[in-house]
């Protein structure tokens, strides 16, 4: 999904987050240079982001921004015209299930593993522990 360049400075798309705004209203108002530079400069860029979105729909230039934020963000999640990549998804499927043999035929053979390194010795040769003497009192 297309993700215009956020040109709000971190502590006010944090302020607009608890104002109330959404993410999709916080990409709008940070997506405009000259939205971001009056919210970046603001006293208030909760109040000011109210005043700019209440311009949508009156006549002006931010409602075409308005259109074109939206257009792009639905083309984004499915563009008109898609070209055809069936071997690439064929190659992509091949390969998933290759990954997934190798999976399996690891998990198979970490069922019937056992650690011969136990107890630090790691030339592979089995350690066995040696019973604590100390519990054992003689009369």
């Amino acid at each position: 999904m297309w993700s215009p360049k956020q040109l709000l400075k971190e502590e006010i798309v944090a302020a607009l987050l608890l104002g109330g705004f959404s993410p999709l209203q916080v990409q709008f108002l940070g997506w405009l240079s000259y939205n971001a530079k009056a919210l970046n400069n603001s006293r208030n860029p909760v109040k000011a982001a109210h005043t700019i979105l209440a311009k949508v729909g009156k006549e002006d230039g931010m409602t075409k921004m308005m259109e074109s934020f939206n257009k792009r963000k639905l083309e984004s999640l499915k563009p008109p015209d898609v070209e055809s990549h069936e071997e690439a998804d064929q190659a992509f499927a091949d390969l998933h299930a290759q990954i997934q043999a190798h999976m399996d035929d690891a998990k198979i053979t970490a069922q019937g593993y056992v650690d011969y390194t136990k107890g630090g010795v790691s030339d592979g040769s089995a350690v066995e522990e040696e019973e604590d003497d100390s519990e054992k009192v003689s009369d």
